[in-house]
This record gives C-alpha cells, sequence and structure tokens, in this order.
C-alpha cells in the first residue's frame, strides 16, 4: 500500500511517499510556491518509481488541511484532490497542526503554523479543531503559558522572531510534516475510521489572506 502525502501549510510544500510506514521518498521545494506536480515527478524519478508503478500501487492520497495560508492551503488541497480523482483511490486530510505535533516526536503541548506577513496560527494542540487566531510573535508570547514549548513549522526569519520573544521552540521540517501526515492518513484508513469528507476541506482561518 502506497500512500502519497502532501503539505503545504509550512514554509515550503513537501511531497512524501511511504509504502506502509516505510519511508520510500521525499521532496521539498526550494521556495514556498515551488510547482507540487513537478516536485512529484522529481522525487519518484529520484527513487525509480514510474507512473505505472506509481498508478498500481498508491491507494491513499492525503492532504494537511490547515490552518495555513490561503493561496497555498487551496492549492496544496486541490492538486491532493486531483491525485485521489485521477488514481481513483481514497483522499484523506489531516489538520496540519496534529501533523507537525507527530513529525515534533509526539508533542502534546501548542502548535505555532506561520500564517505569513510576520504572523502566525496558534493552535492549543494538536487534537484542538482549530486556530485561537491570527497573531504576532510578540502576541503569542503572551497567550502562551510561563516556558511553553511549541512544535512549529516555520521559516528561518520567523524563527528567529519567535526565539527572541523567549519561546521554547520544537521545530520541524516541511518535509517531516509530509512525512506524518502520511503515516497518520494510513493510521485512519487502517483502524477503519471513517474519514469524512469535510476534514478534506482546507482550514481558512483569513479568507482575505492570499498570501
Amino acid at each position: 500500500m502506497m500512500v502519497l502525502a502532501i503539505t503545504t501549510t509550512g514554509p515550503k510544500p513537501a511531497i512524501a511517499a511511504l509504502r506502509g510506514s516505510r519511508l520510500l521518498a521525499v521532496w521539498q521545494g526550494m521556495f514556498s510556491r515551488s510547482a507540487l506536480i513537478d516536485g512529484l515527478h522529481e522525487m519518484l524519478a529520484e527513487v525509480g518509481i514510474t507512473d505505472d508503478v506509481l498508478r498500481e500501487e498508491v491507494l491513499i492520497v492525503a492532504v494537511a488541511t490547515g490552518p495555513g495560508r490561503y493561496a497555498r492551503l487551496r492549492a496544496g488541497v486541490a492538486f491532493a484532490k486531483g491525485l485521489a480523482a485521477g488514481f481513483g483511490v481514497e483522499l484523506v486530510g489531516v489538520p496540519s497542526a496534529e501533523a507537525v505535533a507527530s513529525a515534533a516526536t509526539g508533542h502534546v503541548g501548542p502548535v505555532v503554523i506561520t500564517a505569513g506577513r510576520g504572523r502566525f496560527y496558534l493552535v492549543d494542540g494538536p487534537s484542538a479543531a482549530a486556530s485561537r487566531g491570527v497573531v504576532s510573535a510578540a502576541e503569542l508570547a503572551c497567550m502562551l503559558p510561563p516556558a511553553a514549548r511549541v512544535a512549529c513549522d516555520v521559516d528561518d526569519r520567523s524563527f528567529v522572531e519567535l526565539e527572541g520573544q523567549g519561546i521554547g521552540l520544537a521545530r520541524v521540517k516541511p518535509v517531516g510534516v509530509a512525512r506524518a501526515v502520511g503515516r497518520l492518513a494510513l493510521e485512519r484508513v487502517s483502524s477503519n475510521a471513517k474519514v469524512d469528507p469535510v476534514t478534506t476541506q482546507p482550514v481558512y482561518i483569513e479568507p482575505r489572506d492570499h498570501g
């Protein structure tokens, strides 16, 4: 069983291919707007997976559903939906906070995801349904409990800014988030958990932010 997992909620897009729980290949874009289709082809070519093999083996397409920046999140979910429809396989959405926390070795505290323009989404924990809103680094520091440690998927500049506010950070890379998305999706399907179509809809916190 092959799983293709996609995330576009971090500073750069990433894709992971897993066979069962074993990681086959990963790709991370060099830029925030790197093309997903090119990344998919590049990743598969590196490990010798042909289009025929992909069509034969892929059973799940998984995608991080946010919160995230409007345009990028929408692009990632749309790409995943297109792949799932084209392959005729199940599409599974995974909340971004859950994937980031899982990539941070089972982190159970707050999760921070970049929102662009120097702002951040704060999610209370991996099981939280939605962000508490979009805040600045200074506001975020005030909202967190003393000595809190947060899991984050942010760019370099944001990481430095958050550290400057004295926030303890467990930073993960987009490729780690993509792998976690795939692993969590596989767990859902393997446990026969009902996959609600609503969970594959992107979570838009501020629709006007088209960054």
